[in-house]
């Protein structure tokens, strides 16, 4: 067993309540360790928020802030993914079929009548293709057949020569059918889906997600549709690009659309180049704003404060 998939067996802080009777009998082989180290982590799929002072002034930079509370929103929707299936990690397989593993069907705990099941297939390596697995999470109403189940959770890993849970993988969680069936998922509440596309045990670290929310959500403070991508070195080094949405050009289209492409070192110096993309400045208004280690503006050239020199140059 390698450090790396000791790091991603049971332990971890998620919790699956609905899941929790989901125990087989025996013990991990071997062969369940690889399935087990395929399923996604905390580490592969959230993100690390730029350094920020140990003491935050008063008046810390606006954009470091932004960039901060946006990595806070992307770790809790990661949060809400992980929580589905975390507990597997510490249950062992219901049933063992070859290349197949599955979790349940069992009952969900705080949805009387529902059930659960997670299966696993495994795609040895051939000569022209390295290993892969394939997952799906169901979830089986009150008095359905099989044939039934919603899903609501579907992904895979494509195991990388560096080891057991080194690899690419991508996740999709869509919680809308069982949701709207009345199953209750605390966190899911807004969510249409959740994509995340992560490399995990190599580096750069990178990660790309996708959130649609249902068409309802307040427009003054939620996207229906936002896309992060974000990569960090090994030396703390980061790079997160995102839209946010905040009223800064006063006119009749009242809330705009920012693009925000923010850079920072592992010291705590960044920058964020910021251009307006919708509402009453779209394509009229960019700006670069800057800080220093100590969170503090170092340069903005909005409001023509600091002195540009202060930025960090642009990998």
């Amino acid at each position: 067993m390698t450090a790396r998939t000791a790091s991603r067996l049971p332990g971890s802080a998620g919790l699956l309540a609905c899941l929790a009777a989901v125990a087989g009998c025996g013990n991990y082989s071997n062969e369940d360790l690889d399935f087990v180290s395929a399923i996604p982590q905390t580490a592969d799929v959230s993100v690390e928020a730029p350094r920020q002072s140990p003491i935050r002034p008063a008046a810390e930079d606006d954009a470091l802030q932004t960039t901060t509370d946006v990595t806070r929103k992307m770790n809790a929707s990661a949060a809400g993914l992980l929580a589905l299936v975390d507990q597997i990690r510490s249950s062992y397989p219901t049933s063992r079929n070859g290349n197949q593993r599955i979790w349940g069907p069992a009952p969900a705990d705080n949805n009387p009548g529902w059930q659960f099941e997670f299966t696993m297939t495994k795609a040895p390596a051939t000569a022209i293709a390295p290993t892969r697995f394939d997952y799906s999470l169901l979830m089986i109403p009150p008095g359905a057949a099989p044939t039934g189940a919603l899903s609501v959770l579907t992904g895979w890993f494509i195991a990388a020569a560096g080891g057991v849970g080194t690899g690419t993988g991508h996740v999709d969680l869509t919680p809308a059918a069982a949701r709207d069936a009345g199953a209750i998922l605390p966190g899911l509440e807004k969510l249409m889906s959740l994509g995340i596309d992560y490399n995990a045990g190599g580096w750069p670290r990178t990660l790309t997600m996708t959130i649609v929310s249902i068409p309802t959500v307040d427009p003054t403070t939620d996207a229906v549709n936002a896309t992060y991508t974000y990569e960090r070195n090994e030396n703390g080094d980061g790079t997160m690009s995102f839209t946010f949405l905040k009223d800064v050009v006063p006119g009749p289209a009242g809330v705009d659309t920012l693009s925000i492409t923010s850079h920072w070192l592992g010291a705590g110096a960044g920058r964020s180049d910021v251009a307006v993309i919708g509402g009453d400045g779209a394509g009229l208004i960019s700006w670069t704003d800057c800080w220093d280690a100590a969170s503090m503006t170092s340069y903005d050239s909005r409001t023509a404060v600091g002195d540009p020199s202060a930025c960090i140059a642009l990998p």
